[in-house]
């Protein structure tokens, strides 16, 4: 779906944030580095899937998908900047907090993906790398 006028800048972001992360746990599911066998890489992408849509109110993964490319485009590539300005340069002390952030949601991303090891488990590795962040 493309954005409509009683889109505010809040739902813009919670889309923006789903998508990138589906985005990213797709990437890492199709990359597979725990070496998942088929049934679980399924599994994984069904969950990472369920969740984004839960984040978007009922926004199917695909259509939230066909929304990230398209706002891509429409805003000249990636929210960094591009050709056309994009957003400011960061303070050096911006800069290292905005790579933690970056750092902490790909870690989040991949625990919530590994299916190997129990809730308990994750749980703890999600407080040890907040706790890091």
């Amino acid at each position: 779906s493309s954005q409509t006028p009683q889109e505010n800048d809040e739902t813009i972001q919670t889309k923006l944030a789903a998508a990138e992360k589906l985005e990213s746990e797709l990437a890492t599911l199709e990359a597979n580095p725990d070496n998942l066998n088929s049934k679980d890489r399924r599994s994984a992408k069904r969950k990472a899937e369920a969740i984004a849509t839960e984040e978007c109110d009922g926004i199917s993964a695909q259509e939230l998908l066909d929304w990230y490319q398209a706002h891509k485009k429409k805003n000249g590539g990636k929210k960094k900047g591009g050709k056309k300005g994009g957003a400011p340069k960061l303070s050096p002390e911006d800069q290292v907090k905005a790579d933690a952030a970056n750092k902490l949601r790909d870690e989040l991303a991949q625990l919530e993906a590994n299916t190997e090891i129990n809730a308990k488990e994750r749980r703890s590795a999600k407080r040890k790398a907040e706790a890091i962040a």
